[in-house]
């Protein structure tokens, strides 16, 4: 709809889509929304109760799903970086993901998690694997799909932005808003991704 109004109009427009939001700017502003993985395992973590994983029977190397995660200042510079290019008259329309195009599973994110509250060598924060009735396949969830990554391609060519290392502070200035701690450091395969 964007497209037509803007060819019959000259609106110059851009859409950002984006997924899997972690992060804060300020402790103040965490998200502490119960049906999404980082504040859902902080949570858990927070009551000393094991965090859940939803299926691990998925086709992935360690049978969790996979996700692009991207961190809330990220996606904030690309609205602003995106706002700057259109205001320039650099550009007249795009449709791009943001995100950093490379997945991590729901077990890593857990484990990263618990890296960082220091409860990783803790027994009751193993991970608990959502059962379901035995003896019957476990349909997927609908619209669940083992993978999936953002193509930052379009964004970054077009706007010149980068994301500025999303997946470590995603998890890593969590922790404040859930009453948590900050690592001294980002964990090795937080710096890695």
């Amino acid at each position: 709809m964007l497209a037509e109004v803007g060819q019959a109009t000259g609106l110059r427009h851009v859409s950002l889509r984006y997924f899997n939001v972690a992060g804060a700017g300020v402790p103040e502003l965490a998200d502490r929304g119960a049906s999404n993985l980082v504040p859902m395992v902080f949570e858990q973590l927070t009551r000393r109760r094991a965090p859940r994983i939803f299926g691990d029977d998925y086709d992935t190397p360690d049978g969790t799903c996979i996700r692009d995660f991207v961190h809330v200042a990220d996606i904030a510079s690309a609205h602003v970086a995106a706002a700057r290019a259109l205001g320039a008259g650099e550009l007249t329309e795009l449709t791009a993901n943001v995100g950093l195009g490379q997945g991590v599973s729901v077990r890593e994110m857990v484990s990263v998690i618990r890296e960082v509250t220091g409860t990783a060598e803790d027994e009751w924060a193993d991970p608990m694997v959502e059962p379901h009735r035995v003896g019957a396949p476990r349909p997927p969830r609908a619209g669940r799909v083992p993978r999936l990554d953002a193509s930052r391609g379009p964004r970054r060519r077009t706007v010149g932005r980068r994301p500025a290392g999303g997946e470590s502070r995603a998890w890593c200035d969590a922790p404040a808003g859930h009453g948590g701690r900050r690592p001294q450091r980002a964990p090795a395969l937080v710096r890695l991704l």
